[in-house]
């Protein structure tokens, strides 16, 4: 059989102090996948780390991924990118792909320079 899949907010005091807005908790059992978490924010950092914990298990040829326990947040707040088309022309599949990217390495800000002295590029 499978695993279910399950999210569950924190309770308690000190998991929600300590999680924060984007922290969470992956707990992988013979039975179930369960992230916890404090925020919508963390319960999407949870899953991009589950996405990762499955693509690794999947390229190594292996179906299922060991039971674990990871309780992750981040250390910095900002953890941004910036893509520069004023100066350079990207086409829409290559900034999609980036933001796809972006939510898998838990990056948070995406700074778009669109405009320079030459003029708006769009």
């Amino acid at each position: 059989g499978g695993r279910s899949l399950l999210l569950a907010e924190a309770s308690e005091p000190g998991d929600i102090a300590w999680l924060g807005r984007e922290g969470y908790e992956l707990l992988v059992s013979q039975t179930e996948l369960l992230i916890t978490a404090a925020s919508a924010d963390g319960f999407h950092r949870g899953a991009a780390t589950l996405r990762q914990v499955l693509s690794i298990a999947h390229s190594e040829g292996r179906s299922s991924v060991p039971p674990m326990r990871l309780r992750d947040r981040p250390r910095f707040g900002y953890r941004g990118l910036m893509l520069d088309v004023a100066r350079h022309f990207f086409d829409v599949p290559f900034i999609k792909r980036l933001l796809d990217l972006m939510y898998l390495y838990k990056l948070n800000v995406f700074h778009w320079h669109l405009t320079d002295d030459e003029g708006w590029r769009l």
